[in-house]
């Protein structure tokens, strides 16, 4: 027996499907806030949950990894603590993404980034544990995303994402007391679109043509 027939004959690597391509993307899911807007002054106080919707741009730097910027609005819910709160946040950040797989019908990921946050509140209630109404502004210093994404076709994809932003407001309404940290957690469904991958022929259809 030889070494070709125990070990089997060697294959050529897939094609590369993401370097150089350019990758559109939309999201959608529930988003639930965690920890201070200021010390003593619980962001989920002012609204515990909410609807995110973002997108972003990815562009491929090699078959795994991916270098991207996105952003984000979330509208939150009103707080049984605080009927006349008004609360909703922007976010944008840039970030590295890391896929296990390339070629494949299933793509999981995990993504990290950094970001910057807005965040509006507006109440009437004078309540000691709400924060001060006004604008927010704040550093998303640690951002990470875990899903995986299912491919019907090639070039289009979805599936679910899990992701977390950690932060703290660095600027606030003179009346908010000194920052804490807080987090933004989001569980949806994401949607990416590769154009080039989408245009471009199957190998098996180039190859019945060749």
């Amino acid at each position: 027996i030889d070494d070709e027939t125990v070990q089997g004959t060697p294959r050529a690597a897939a094609p590369d499907e993401r370097t150089g391509h350019v990758i559109i993307r939309a999201t959608s899911g529930l988003l639930l806030p965690a920890g201070f807007v200021a010390r003593d002054q619980g962001l989920s106080d002012l609204a515990p949950f909410g609807l995110a919707i973002g997108g972003g741009v990815g562009l491929g730097l090699s078959r795994h990894a991916e270098l991207d910027v996105a952003a984000s609005y979330g509208l939150l819910a009103t707080s049984t603590e605080c009927a006349s709160c008004s609360v909703d946040t922007v976010s944008a950040g840039l970030g590295m993404s890391y896929h296990l797989a390339e070629g494949l019908a299933v793509d999981p990921f995990i993504r990290l980034g950094v970001g910057y946050r807005t965040l509006s509140a507006s109440h009437q209630d004078e309540i000691d544990d709400v924060a001060a109404p006004g604008r927010y502004h704040g550093i998303d210093f640690f951002q990470i995303a875990l899903g995986a994404s299912f491919f019907p076709v090639r070039g289009f994809g979805f599936g679910p994402v899990l992701a977390a932003d950690v932060g703290t407001f660095v600027e606030r309404p003179a009346q908010a007391q000194s920052a804490r940290a807080y987090a933004m957690f989001q569980l949806g469904v994401r949607i990416e679109l590769d154009p080039i991958g989408l245009a471009a022929t199957p190998p098996v259809e180039a190859a019945r043509t060749a």
